[in-house]
């Protein structure tokens, strides 16, 4: 009877530990984190982060959402993503920000499909190879979403894939995920900017140019009816 009492509190406290709640982020994710999670917000680089931190046991889970660019930055000066591989060199200059001050070296990399949005895992081990950290996060709408799993002992992997298979991401709104502009686009755009800006500083400028353009489309007559 009292290894039955006992074997009953085990599971009832294992229950207890790993039980998930879910956690709205915004009004396109939300997810559900073990134990009782922390909600801290702060600021960094002048960017608002919103960040949920739960740890259990040997185990800590950390999921933030914060801005990919500030708003006051151009698009056509942005490095966001245009298309699948500017997205995926995108996820990779991100990667190597994290692992810049991180005691933990990258073990695998690779682009997912999370619904049908594109995201990024990551598999990280310390130099010893007894504590992993996982990480998976995405861009959308110039958001960054972040899941972070790291732990110093043995984590079972149905908690660890529980954890990362419950991010939901509502689509009853517009989610883009391809915000930037191509390089051509960048191009096209500062020379017509610099253009613009010379021509307002210096207004004699345009009629110069529309002299030289009507000098030349009047010489190009000129030689063509010379020559019949």
């Amino acid at each position: 009877m009292r290894k039955l009492l006992f074997l009953l509190i085990i599971v009832s406290s294992l229950n207890n530990l790993w039980s998930q709640n879910n956690y709205k982020i915004d009004s396109i994710v939300s997810v559900s984190i073990p134990g009782d999670a922390i909600k801290i917000d702060s600021i960094s680089n002048n960017k608002t982060i919103i960040q949920f931190q739960s740890k259990v046991e040997n185990s800590e889970f950390i999921v933030k959402k914060e801005f990919a660019e500030n708003d006051s930055i151009s698009i056509y000066k942005s490095n966001l993503p245009y298309d699948l591989k500017s997205l995926e060199t995108y996820y990779k200059s991100l990667t190597k920000t994290y692992l810049q001050n991180s005691p933990f070296k990258l073990e695998s990399e690779k682009l997912i499909e999370k619904d049908s949005l594109q995201a990024y895992h990551l598999t990280l081990k310390d130099s010893l190879k007894e504590s992993t950290y996982e990480i998976e996060y995405f861009i959308v709408n110039n958001y960054i979403y972040l899941f972070e799993c790291k732990t110093s002992g043995a984590l079972q992997n149905d908690e660890k894939t529980a954890f990362f298979n419950s991010i939901n991401i509502k689509y009853d709104q517009k989610l883009d995920q391809f915000m930037g502009k191509t390089e051509v686009e960048k191009t096209a755009f500062n020379l017509g900017y610099k253009l613009g800006y010379t021509i307002k500083k210096h207004p004699s400028y345009i009629w110069i140019s529309l002299g030289a353009i009507a000098i030349l489309i009047i010489g190009i007559i000129v030689f063509f009816v010379r020559k019949k």
